[in-house]
């Protein structure tokens, strides 16, 4: 039995949630080894679920009434791998043998992501792949019809912000209508518990697949902050490219430039292919690099030479179709208000004075993203737009 897992934090408080999720999950499952084999995909919703609870409990150290994180967990057990995600963290499979219908996919890009077509282009591999990429979690966005009847039905709406050219910008984020906040981007997290009260959940989705020998390769579990700059045949192809000539048994990851596979495992060079492609971003928007964390498991170490996977039309079971009720955006404009706790000028997204509510309600946290941030932007501290509900 093996367990391995990733957890993305978010928010102010976003390290120590992460750090909180790694230690209890760990501790969980030694407590409950044996009983976890019973059923292993229930008994990972209960873990997560049960993470989610204990930390919001008082006295846990951890302030996630602002901030939460992603997880993504796989459970290996008799030649089983049971996953488990919230968020939009992802495991994606290499595998010879994909299956004939897919039950994820990777969602497409925004408008606004035209430079990672070039980025793309510009850092391809230009080999043939030898694995299919096959993604075993589903990326928990509010978009989702199914994630967004929920959201709608708490009182949450979901809608993404404007620049001050009136153009879309980032994802589609959950807000609560009547202090916009938090302005979170997925449906499902742990901690959160504002963005809980409007329809994001705890609980986790789970899928399986029994391993096949001598076609099933490695398995990838990562946050968004590589999916968000290399697509999942990308991260196949660049893992099979330097896997071999990584560093193996590796207990800490040593910081060395230049990073080149001979010094670090592929885990740790599949980050650094990120950051690089993030820092080509950076340079062309107005964006932070978002954490980057990846583990790489190996599968079948014994196949050494590079097979061909065959070439087969693989079907997905769910279309992507636009959303209705999604084409609203929340404006910023050029308006200049005074954070106090921040003791500077910050631009904000805000309403015309008309839409300002006269009495608006106290927010006692901090929002999960930042103002000045446009890819992670929400409504700092303060100000408390009303924004209309969309239509379901």
């Amino acid at each position: 039995m093996l367990l391995a897992g990733v957890f993305d934090g978010h928010g102010p408080e976003g390290e120590l949630v992460a750090t909180f999720c790694k230690r209890f999950v760990y501790d969980f499952w030694k407590r409950h080894e044996v009983t976890s084999a019973e059923d292993p995909s229930e008994f990972l919703i209960v873990m997560m679920q049960e993470c989610d609870k204990q930390m919001k409990k008082p006295g846990s150290g951890v302030d996630c009434s602002g901030s939460g994180c992603t997880a993504v967990v796989v459970l290996f057990y008799e030649g089983v791998m049971y996953f488990a995600s919230v968020g939009d963290s992802r495991a994606v499979l290499a595998t010879t043998n994909p299956p004939e219908v897919l039950t994820a996919h990777q969602p497409p890009r925004r408008e606004d992501k035209v430079i990672l077509e070039q980025i793309k282009v510009s850092r391809s591999l230009n080999s043939e792949p030898s694995f299919h990429a096959v993604q075993m979690t589903i990326d928990q966005k509010p978009e989702d019809p199914v994630e967004l009847e929920r959201i709608l039905q708490c009182g949450g709406v979901v809608m993404r912000l404007e620049d001050e050219m009136g153009r879309k910008v980032g994802p589609y984020r959950v807000w609560k209508v009547e202090n916009g906040y938090p302005g979170i981007a997925m449906s499902r997290s742990l901690g959160d518990t504002l963005a809980h009260e409007i329809g994001v959940s705890n609980t986790p989705l789970t899928s399986m697949r029994r391993i096949e020998e001598n076609k099933d390769s490695f398995i990838v579990i990562a946050s968004d902050g590589v999916w968000d700059t290399m697509e999942n045949q990308e991260v196949v192809d660049f893992i099979e490219a330097y896997r071999l000539r990584s560093v193996k048994n590796v207990e800490m990851a040593s910081y060395i430039d230049p990073v080149e596979p001979d010094n670090v495992t592929i885990a740790h060079l599949v980050c650094e292919e990120a950051r690089a492609r993030w820092l080509a971003i950076v340079e062309s928007e107005d964006v932070r690099i978002d954490d980057v964390s990846c583990t790489v498991i190996e599968l079948n170490t014994s196949v050494r030479k590079r097979v061909k996977a065959p070439t087969r039309t693989v079907k997905t079971r769910k279309e992507v179709v636009d959303v209705e009720g999604l084409t609203k955006g929340l404006k910023r404009s050029e308006t200049k208000i005074r954070d106090p706790k921040r003791e500077s000028v910050a631009e904000l997204p805000v309403k015309s004075e008309e839409h300002m509510p006269s009495n608006p309600p106290e927010v006692p946290v901090r929002p999960a993203v930042t103002g000045k941030d446009i890819r992670r932007s929400s409504i700092l501290r303060d100000v408390t737009p009303k924004p209309e509900p969309l239509n379901p």
